[in-house]
């Protein structure tokens, strides 16, 4: 609750200072006419513009990393990981994946699911990660997160061998 009221803050506080900050530059025409104060404030009030938006993108990317930092913090202590050739959830995933649906509802960025698993059989290995994946999936959609925001990538038998087969990864995205 209280980063959800911190980002509220931010993003408050980002467009309360677009708006005095637009406002002002509106009550400061001249009205002598001057077609040289016209041009002058026109790129005054496209550079308050543009740093107004520069403030807010910045703003936002920040509280995407807040996001993101929280869903690492909680993954490093407690990792959605299973058991060999499972896709249950057991308690401790389960609290972990509370964790980040919380982190999640403090804005609407969406989350790649990254799910892993070994087989000797690929086609086994590639089912038991969608499989890791979609119950990560169900469990943030129980937890309030919509489901358009949740993306399931899987991998069977992955190459990278620092890639724990038996691993859940979370990535938070823009879109």
């Amino acid at each position: 609750m209280k980063r959800t009221t911190t980002v509220r803050r931010i993003t408050a506080a980002a467009a309360a200072a677009a708006v005095v900050t637009l406002g002002a530059a509106a009550c400061t025409n001249d009205d002598s006419g001057s077609q040289e104060t016209t041009t002058t404030e026109a790129a005054e009030d496209q550079s308050t513009t543009d740093a107004v938006q520069s403030t807010v993108t910045s703003l936002t990317e920040q509280a995407g990393n807040a996001v993101q930092d929280a869903i690492n913090s909680a993954v490093g202590a407690a990792p959605v990981s299973f058991d060999a050739n499972s896709a249950e959830l057991g308690t401790l995933q389960n609290a972990t994946l509370t964790a980040v649906a919380a982190a999640l509802e403090t804005n609407e960025d969406k989350l790649e699911i990254k799910a892993y698993a070994m087989d000797e059989d690929s086609s086994a290995a590639d089912d038991l990660a969608q499989e890791r994946g979609e119950a990560v999936k169900s469990k943030l959609v129980e937890e309030g997160i919509s489901e358009d925001r949740l993306d399931v990538s899987s991998e069977g038998n992955p190459d990278d061998s620092d890639v724990d087969p038996n691993r859940v990864d979370f990535e938070v995205t823009s879109e």
